[in-house]
């Protein structure tokens, strides 16, 4: 595949360091969704999946400009490229898992559900507001029903942030001129990005209430426009790495190893806030969690862009590995199907190991306490490797069977189409 040319005509460079930091998060997902509970000293981590969600998005804004920054965006053809390219690339999977799912979600299914994620408008319409608009907004429930593959919620809220690039690109654009200007993006967007968790904090305090509700935190996680500007966030960044003064700060390398050991060690510390009154799971404290990791994740995707980082760094070392960013690259196709392969692999385990009867009985098993509490909610250790194995295989053959050949031919049909339309 072609790289992107930056301005000067050079080609953009490739970080694999992304790609390994892509891999590591993901495999943080998949544990902190399936591993076996209780997790002892390392819940503080693997309780906290949604952080590394909050990566995903920033580090899409970060890929997404440092690929396109030089692209024309003005006329049609190029939006439509654009799109294309993104929605089309993983539309075809997150469709093969939805239809893969259907049969064991036919106690749930309804009109809603099904729409909602073909169109991948879920994270736009789980949520029921209450009457009036203070309450619309800060205090919203998430819908009774729970999505097909619903995992899925991150693509539609990345959707979002994705079809208002080519608008906001410009407005990031003005601040690409000088190192200070550049820094000054950051910190705005830094700041910026923990302001509707502020937001929350203060209305609940104005309601004499604790802590901010888990249906608040929900709202914050998922939202799409909560979420624009932790995207936005990853476009600021992307515009140092092509800073060279920032580039040529001796102190990149130590700064990363101190970020990754602050970052990791103050999660295992943090306390959270459960089993209080209204504040079951992912409450109080955490919504200021949801950005306030933002600033390490700039550190980590921005430093192993140095030159004198990728040597000296032990975290950059890791990340830069060839066979970590191997499985990065299918960071994606990994994440879409882990709960299709993860609710195979726990059918297996529920029906081997007596807790079900029949087909139908495990298949409802299963379906009920994944994500929640019984033994079909986690997988257990026996099969915990041949589950990642698996997953893994499958993502690779999809990516080379499947996503391959589609992209190819879909490129095809649209300069086609494009040619014809003379646009």
């Amino acid at each position: 595949m072609k790289e992107p040319e930056t301005a000067r005509g050079s080609p953009r460079a490739y970080h694999a360091h992304l790609d390994g930091l892509r891999a590591l998060a993901c495999l943080w997902v998949v544990t902190s969704h399936y591993s076996h509970k209780p997790r002892a000293g390392l819940s503080g981590l693997l309780e906290r999946g949604y952080l590394p969600v909050c990566f995903f998005i920033v580090l899409s804004g970060f890929m997404t400009h440092y690929a396109s920054a030089d692209k024309p965006l003005g006329a049609l053809r190029h939006l439509l490229r654009f799109h294309a390219y993104r929605v089309g690339r993983i539309l075809p999977l997150h469709w093969v898992c939805l239809l893969l799912q259907i049969p064991g979600s036919a106690s749930t299914l309804s009109a809603a559900n099904l729409g909602g994620a073909l169109l991948l408008t879920t994270s736009w319409n789980c949520y029921a507001p209450f009457a009036d608009g203070a309450d619309a907004l800060f205090g919203a429930h998430q819908c009774d029903y729970w999505p097909i593959n619903g995992l899925h919620w991150t693509l539609s809220t990345l959707l979002f942030s994705w079809l208002l690039y080519p608008l906001l690109r410009p407005l990031a654009s003005r601040f690409d001129n000088t190192t200070s200007s550049r820094l000054g993006l950051c910190a705005l967007l830094l700041l910026g990005s923990m302001a509707p968790a502020a937001a929350v904090q203060l209305v609940a305090a104005r309601r004499a209430a604790p802590f901010a509700s888990s249906a608040q935190f929900h709202l914050l996680y998922q939202w799409p426009p909560a979420r624009l500007p932790d995207f936005m966030f990853g476009v600021a960044v992307s515009q140092l790495a092509s800073d060279p003064v920032v580039l040529r700060w001796p102190l990149w390398p130590q700064l990363i190893d101190g970020a990754a050991c602050v970052l990791v060690g103050g999660l295992l510390a943090f306390p959270r806030v459960v089993g209080a009154e209204g504040c079951e799971h992912r409450c109080g404290p955490e919504i200021f969690l949801l950005s306030g990791c933002n600033g390490f994740f700039g550190i980590l995707m921005l430093g192993g862009c140095t030159a004198n980082a990728q040597g000296e760094s032990v975290v950059m070392r890791v990340a830069a590995s060839s066979w970590l960013a191997r499985i990065g690259r299918l960071s994606l196709h990994v994440y879409l199907l882990q709960e299709l392969v993860a609710k195979a692999f726990l059918f297996m385990q529920v029906a081997t190991g007596g807790s079900c009867k029949s087909f139908s009985a495990c298949t409802d098993l299963v379906g009920n306490q994944i994500y929640r509490t019984g033994p079909a909610s986690s997988i257990d250790s026996s099969w915990w490797m041949l589950f990642l194995a698996t997953l893994v295989t499958v993502a690779a053959t999809w990516q080379q069977h499947g996503e391959v050949p589609w992209m190819r031919c879909m490129r095809q049909k649209l300069e086609n189409y494009l040619q014809a339309r003379l646009l």
